[in-house]
């Protein structure tokens, strides 16, 4: 299980600390981190084990904070799946494949692609923007 354990470090790691990784914009680039003691893999794992099973994964219990003996747990795939965060915001939703937040908007039945954004700001304003083309008015979501 180690190197199953190491394989879960090491995306954690990546993604929280590499501008490079796809999930960078949604960890390290939204202000979550990974904190100092478990940037060594060693004393990542004298903190939370081995990996139960690998079906497993790293779950923050408090998704405001970062990685931390304090704030982590393994838990199941299912689990982890329920606990999730959606990356939408009333039609505006996180594109991995791309890395960018699209905005989309429907109308009279059909999807309008509203675009790609690199910032999540200017996905929610372009999709408030076509609220009030299209319905003449901009609350119909109103969690932005």
């Amino acid at each position: 299980m180690a190197s199953q354990s190491y394989g879960s470090w090491d995306k954690m790691v990546r993604r929280c600390t590499r501008q490079a990784d796809p999930d960078y914009p949604k960890y390290g680039g939204a202000g979550i981190s990974v904190c100092e003691r478990w940037l060594s893999f060693k004393l990542f794992l004298e903190d939370m084990g081995e990996k139960p099973t690998r079906n497993h994964t790293i779950d923050r219990i408090d998704n405001s904070k970062g990685y931390s003996k304090d704030n982590c747990r393994w838990v199941s795939r299912v689990i982890q799946n329920r606990n999730r965060k959606q990356d939408k915001v009333c039609g505006v939703y996180w594109r991995k494949h791309r890395s960018k937040w699209q905005a989309r908007i429907s109308v009279d039945e059909r999807e309008i692609s509203l675009g790609y954004f690199t910032d999540k700001a200017d996905a929610i304003k372009a999709r408030l923007s076509a609220e009030q083309q299209y319905w003449g008015r901009n609350d119909k979501c109103a969690n932005y």
